[in-house]
């Protein structure tokens, strides 16, 4: 947009000149340059450097054909492309959501879905083209306004719309048809903020700056009864499978009195065994090093250090399910196991101080994965989406097979480091021979691998047990489910 305001303050005065086939063979090269964006741009580098050359190939058709007529002008001038052109701008708007909309219900997969898209998209940008944008253009109505009711005019229609998307955010629960709107407490890992054994309580996490990152610390205030006497602080290094654990760390703070300190670790796991995700990657490195640092002046002798982070390759993401292929030679590869070595003779040299200083680490042993996401398949409008086709279930044996050298590599660091503890949730997730994404007909996990705030709420009773008989404190109490 602003490119295309600055060339026209260059070429606006131009001049109508006579043909010139410099000019036009210049503007073949940038028509070219504009198709070649559609070959090698990817969808990850956009805005920039993705969209760079397609802006200056279409900046050069302008700037070369502009008043200069000949063949180019015949050629772009095709009646057909000259109506995609006139309704483009309606076509720019109307695209995205539905494109938005068969993705996110029926898919985008297949050619049918994708022409019908298409076509819906043409047919919505023609119609508002013609019967909104068109009339509101010439209305005479609106040329005859004073320009400043025209201005208020549409601050007001601002103004409504801003207020209209509001109202529509605040009762998204009653409006919409999605299951994760409706029960955003059961889908979503942030879970229950309340706790009906502590009246008056909640735990909702404060923000705060740590060494440059973002620290998370869930304590339990406004409780109408006191809490059970707490000695020590649990602390959490992760990536975004630590802070999926968001409703257990508020639970478990209003239930024991204990205060969570979680670092956000922007998206590195930590100790994951697979040192190419976090120690050798530079940016994950300087996280850590960061989250270390401040950890180191804070965490107390007694004091608990948890460490969840995703540490199998995932099976699938929110777009689909990547090959077995990929996911073994992640797991079962030379590359794999020299990995796990150097990541545990790490492991041990960065544990040790914390051991030594009498803090009681637990490692989370690896949940179950799946190879289609549960949120994007939980509703009567969308469980047919193709993302959805491999399923959600997986035989037990198969994630253990993928489980077990993650747990060998812990053996080995336990070995070491005797105050180092190993709390497992994949018996409690998975209790029988077929691991399930689902349990009462309802979600373990918002999508293949991160839990939901029902999953969080099903491990929370066995994390204070284990957490209490690892520090030998009380079991406080049992947690109605």
């Amino acid at each position: 947009l602003a490119a295309g305001v600055l060339l026209y303050q260059c070429i606006g005065q131009r001049q109508p000149s006579a043909t010139a086939q410099h000019w036009h063979g210049l503007a073949l090269a940038a028509l070219l340059l504009i198709l070649l964006a559609f070959v090698v741009s990817r969808p990850g580098n956009f805005p920039f450097p993705g969209a760079l050359l397609a802006v200056i190939g279409t900046l050069g058709v302008i700037a070369c054909l502009h008043r200069r007529p000949g063949f180019m002008h015949r050629l772009l001038g095709w009646r057909a492309l000259v109506g995609v052109g006139r309704i483009s701008y309606s076509l720019y708007l109307w695209h995205w959501p539905v494109f938005v909309l068969f993705r996110w219900t029926c898919g985008l997969e297949t050619a049918v879905t994708r022409l019908t898209a298409v076509a819906l998209a043409f047919l919505l940008a023609f119609a508002s083209y013609h019967w909104v944008e068109n009339p509101l253009r010439h209305s005479n109505l609106l040329r005859r306004l004073p320009k400043a009711v025209t201005i208020l005019t549409g601050l007001a229609a601002i103004g409504l719309g801003s207020w209209g998307a509001r109202l529509l955010d605040e009762h998204t629960n009653a409006i919409s048809q999605s299951q994760l709107s409706r029960q955003p407490e059961v889908w979503y890992p942030h879970g229950w903020s309340v706790n009906p054994q502590r009246p008056g309580c909640n735990a909702d996490p404060e923000y705060r700056h740590a060494e440059g990152g973002l620290l998370l610390i869930y304590q339990a205030r406004g409780c109408q009864q006191p809490l059970p006497p707490a000695s020590s602080t649990l602390y959490v290094i992760g990536d975004s499978h630590a802070l999926a654990y968001e409703g257990l760390f508020k639970q478990y703070a209003m239930h024991t009195g204990r205060t969570v300190h979680a670092y956000n670790n922007g998206g590195c796991p930590f100790i994951s065994l697979q040192p190419w995700r976090d120690s050798e990657n530079p940016v994950c490195l300087q996280h850590i090093q960061a989250a270390l640092r401040d950890l180191h002046s804070r965490i107390q002798p007694g004091d608990i250090l948890f460490l969840p982070s995703l540490r199998m390759p995932r099976l699938a993401d929110q777009w689909g399910a990547f090959t077995d292929e990929k996911v073994q030679e992640q797991v079962f590869s030379d590359r794999a196991i020299a990995g796990r070595q150097r990541a545990q003779i790490d492991a041990i040299e960065v544990l040790r101080e914390f051991a030594d200083s009498g803090v009681h680490i637990v490692l989370e042993g690896p949940k179950p994965l799946f190879k289609a996401p549960p949120f994007r398949c939980a509703d009567w409008f969308n469980r047919h989406n193709p993302v959805c086709a491999p399923g959600f279930s997986l035989p037990r044996e198969e994630l253990q097979a993928y489980r077990q050298p993650v747990l060998d590599g812990f053996a080995a660091i336990a070995r070491q480091l005797p105050a180092v503890h190993i709390w497992d949730p994949f018996p409690l997730l998975c209790p029988g021979a077929e691991c399930s994404a689902w349990h009462n007909g309802l979600p373990l996990f918002l999508d293949g691998d991160h839990l939901s705030g029902y999953g969080n709420q099903l491990l929370l009773p066995h994390f204070i047990h284990f957490l209490g008989s690892q520090t030998a404190e009380q079991d406080f109490g049992v947690i109605n489910q």
